[in-house]
C-alpha cells in the first residue's frame, strides 16, 4: 500500500500564499507613500509656510520665523519686540487707568511680555488723577517709528520716540520696522540706550479697531501729564 507524500516547505522559505500577501502589502504601502508624496506640493500651496509638509526656511532664527509666518505672534508681541530692539532696558509706566491694570492676570501678562520681549528694566504702575482722555488723545502721530495693524489676537499698536531716533527706525513704513529689524538681527544683541515710556490706550482708530495701544516716550507728553505720572 502506497502512503501519500507530504510536501513540506524548505526551511526559511515562506509558503506561496504568504509570499503573495506580503508582496501585495508592500505594493499597497508603496502606492500610499507615492500618493502622499505626490500630494505634498498641492497641499503645501494651499497652506501657510509654518504648516507645510516640506518647507525650508532661509534662517534658523525662531523669533524672525515666528514674526514672519505667525499672524497671532505679530498681533500679540510686535509692540514688545519693537521696544526690545529700539530701547532695551527701558522703564515702562502704566497708569492705573490703563485697561491692563483692571486685573492681576492682565497686569501679570503685560509685565511678562515686556520683560521677555521688550527687555525692560522695570514696569511702574502709577496712579493718575486726571481724566484718561488727556493721555489717550495726545497727538504723537508724527513721532511713531514702529507700528502694527493688529488682528484677531491683538489690537493695533504704535511706538513713538523722541529724537534722536535710532538708525533704521526713521524713514520708511513704521509697519515694516519690526520685520526689517529682525531680518537684520537687531534683536540678538541690542545695544541702544534705555528710555522712559508710558503705555496708553490711544483713541486713534485703525481699520476695524476704535483705538490702538500706544507706547510713547514720556518726554513727548505734555508737562502736566509728566508731573502727574512722576508722583
Amino acid at each position: 500500500m502506497t502512503r501519500p507524500r507530504t510536501v513540506t516547505a524548505a526551511a526559511g522559505t515562506a509558503p506561496p500564499e504568504r509570499s503573495t500577501r506580503s508582496l501585495l502589502a508592500v505594493l499597497l504601502l508603496t502606492a500610499v507613500i507615492a500618493v502622499n508624496l505626490a500630494q505634498f506640493r498641492s497641499v503645501d500651496q494651499a497652506t501657510v509656510d509654518s504648516f507645510d509638509a516640506v518647507h525650508r526656511n532661509d534662517t534658523a532664527d525662531i523669533v524672525e520665523i515666528s514674526y514672519r509666518e505667525c499672524d497671532w505672534c505679530r498681533d500679540r508681541y510686535g509692540l514688545h519686540l519693537a521696544l526690545g530692539m529700539l530701547a532695551p532696558g527701558s522703564t515702562v509706566i502704566v497708569p492705573a487707568t490703563s485697561p491692563y491694570a483692571e486685573s492681576q492676570a492682565q497686569a501679570g501678562e503685560l509685565t511678562l511680555r515686556l520683560t521677555a520681549y521688550g527687555r525692560v528694566g522695570g514696569v511702574d504702575w502709577v496712579g493718575y488723577e486726571q481724566p484718561p482722555q488727556l493721555l489717550s488723545t495726545t497727538d504723537v502721530s508724527g513721532s511713531v517709528v514702529a507700528s502694527g495693524p493688529g488682528g484677531a489676537k491683538g489690537r493695533p499698536w504704535a511706538l513713538a520716540l523722541a529724537p534722536p531716533v535710532p538708525d533704521g527706525a526713521g524713514p520708511g513704513d513704521p509697519d515694516g520696522y519690526v520685520a526689517r529689524a529682525l531680518a537684520a538681527g537687531e534683536h540678538r544683541h541690542p545695544t541702544r540706550p534705555p528710555r522712559e515710556f508710558v503705555l496708553l490706550r490711544w483713541d486713534v482708530a485703525r481699520d476695524a479697531h476704535p483705538y490702538q495701544d500706544l507706547l510713547v516716550e514720556s518726554s513727548l507728553l505734555p508737562a502736566a501729564v509728566r508731573v502727574e505720572l512722576a508722583r
